[in-house]
């Protein structure tokens, strides 16, 4: 077989490059700073590696299709909800500004699956006076999930800006947890 280059990794070359243009131009300075800012703001690198891989959950994640509130039918969309890092286990209905789960809403019950990997997974559950079932855990998993695992990429690049390894052990951890 013949050798190829891989289009995804970088050499060493390309890496050095990458980080001469980070001392020598203000745009690359820039994209660099805005980068580190961004991790920073995430909080991701003060959290404990253990914290990191139980934000990735085993459980496929979907999103809640109406609230429960107004009824209003959200065809799956995530996009019709407001989450918060502030408050990670809740989220808000665009529509009616409900923050769901509230005190009323205390899972009723659980559904057990065979995961993706095989495994038993449980999925907790509200349900209201129609049958209806609300995973309000699964959809707060979608969003937890999300803003870690969109560290990713982020601290991928930050560590071949800057060579620091504090960004390449994070990615680590997120990638080996998917």
């Amino acid at each position: 077989p013949r050798p190829v280059t891989h289009p995804v990794f970088y050499g060493a070359g390309e890496i050095e490059r990458a980080r001469e243009r980070v001392r020598q131009y203000d745009w690359a300075k820039r994209y660099l700073d805005g980068l580190i800012r961004r991790i920073e703001d995430s909080g991701i690198l003060a959290m404990p590696d253990p914290a990191i891989r139980g934000e990735i959950f085993d459980q496929v994640s979907f999103p809640l299709p109406r609230c429960p509130v107004d009824r209003g039918k959200r065809s799956w969309r995530v996009h019709l909800w407001d989450w918060s890092p502030g408050d990670p286990n809740r989220v808000r209905c665009r529509t009616c500004g409900s923050l769901l789960p509230g005190s009323e809403h205390e899972p009723t019950g659980d559904l057990e699956v065979v995961g993706p990997s095989g495994g038993s997974v449980r999925y907790r559950y509200w349900e209201d006076d129609e049958g209806f079932r609300y995973f309000f855990d699964n959809i707060t998993f979608v969003y937890r999930q999300e803003q870690v695992t969109g560290m990713a990429l982020p601290l991928a690049l930050a560590h071949v800006l800057t060579g620091d390894r504090k960004y390449a052990w994070k990615a680590g951890v997120i990638l080996a947890r998917m």
